[in-house]
């Protein structure tokens, strides 16, 4: 039986033990079926009451020994693709916080099928197909399928907070939350819900969270730190254009800048296993990011951070399809440290900050403010935050 049927039938059985429900059959068969009982009906009414109240209590005790009870050091991750591998990141970096409690386990959800490259080891994985692969007749069938998998989770993990980390909830996952509403249920959106229509469907959680770069309400992503300059680095130039992005554009114009700008650099994209490390690297990771001289990014809040907290030199491309906010966000909270932006048409802009970034790297790191990255996890799920 599917978390449905069993949602479905659990309301037939609600139904059919409601008084209303069961006074009208009462009526219905003295009344009708068998009149010769219609004499006895007072004393019917009476021994009707009696045998609800009685019903009614023990159905209550036989409620509170079978409901679930949820375990609060149990989170429970569900990653989409809709904006290729930044939702996985950002669940791994979650994921990574929550085990720092040896007591805690994470359990989660997603469609990526290169998941153990960036997910904790102690981290249990339930990989689910990629909606996107589905034909639309198909997503009814997976909703079902997501739904059933969830539900399982929860029955067997018992996770007292769950994060939904994608651009729209899914059915399946709704479904999921009208089962199980003891949970807590965040959906996390790192730029906020700004869509009439989303809005709607955020009623469905328990709350929703969003980043904050600057002073704006959200999840804190940094705090100022003391941190030596590092002056050791390779000349590799990371392009990282396509993050939060599931379609790979290739772009003869900054193919063409990066070549004014030297033989002697590099251009590598995340995950480039050659030039990476031979492994899948996290652009988020600050381990990943010290060896690099700088970094092309696109306007998002979370990559923006990384390299705030890596020192590294970036120049940040909007697009006309930018989020305003998230730029203002961006340009206020990047303020004294060495970050540039640029619009993406506007190539001889481009080329300029990249020249500086290259020529005067050693500079722009001593002149920044130093930041660390904040604990993401502690922040949405505060309650059990250990200091």
């Amino acid at each position: 039986m599917t978390a449905r049927e069993r949602q479905l039938s659990d309301e037939l059985n609600r139904i059919r033990s409601t008084y209303s429900f069961n006074l009208g059959l009462l009526l219905t068969e003295a009344l009708f079926r068998k009149p010769w009982k219609i004499p006895l009906l007072p004393l019917s009414f009476v021994l009707f009451n009696i045998r609800y109240i009685k019903q009614g209590r023990v159905k209550k005790l036989h409620i509170e020994e079978n409901s679930i009870e949820l375990d609060e050091n149990v989170l429970m991750l569900i990653s989409t693709t809709e904006e290729g591998t930044a939702s996985l990141e950002r669940c791994a970096i979650l994921a990574t916080e929550w085990l720092n409690e040896p007591e805690r386990k994470v359990v989660i959800v997603s469609p990526h099928e290169d998941y153990p490259g960036f997910l904790p080891k102690k981290a249990v994985m339930y990989p689910i197909k990629d909606p996107k692969l589905l034909h639309k007749q198909k997503r009814s069938e997976w909703n079902a399928l997501c739904e059933n998998l969830i539900s399982n989770i929860l029955e067997s993990h018992r996770p007292q907070h769950a994060i939904f980390d994608g651009p729209y909830p899914y059915r399946g996952v709704l479904n999921s939350i009208k089962s199980f509403p003891s949970a807590t249920w965040v959906w996390f959106r790192p730029e906020g819900i700004d869509n009439s229509t989303l809005l709607t469907q955020s009623e469905h959680f328990t709350k929703t969270e969003r980043f904050s770069i600057s002073d704006r309400p959200g999840v804190a992503m940094h705090e100022s730190r003391r941190l030596p300059v590092k002056k050791e680095w390779k000349r590799i130039l990371l392009d990282a254009r396509t993050y939060g992005s599931h379609t790979m554009k290739h772009d003869v114009k900054m193919h063409n800048i990066y070549n004014e700008l030297g033989n002697d650099i590099t251009v590598v994209h995340p995950y480039d296993a050659n030039a990476m490390g031979g492994e899948i690297t996290s652009v988020l990771s600050e381990q990943s990011l010290e060896h690099l001289m700088g970094a092309v990014v696109p306007a998002n809040l979370e990559i923006v951070a990384a390299m705030m907290a890596a020192n590294l030199p970036t120049l940040c491309i909007h697009t006309d399809d930018t989020n305003p906010a998230t730029l203002a966000d961006l340009r206020k909270g990047s303020a004294r440290c060495p970050v540039m932006f640029c619009h993406e048409r506007d190539t001889v802009q481009i080329l300029h900050c990249l020249t500086t970034l290259v020529r005067d790297n050693n500079a722009m790191r001593e002149c920044s403010n130093s930041v660390k990255k904040r604990n993401w996890v502690s922040q949405i799920i505060p309650s059990l935050h250990k200091d």
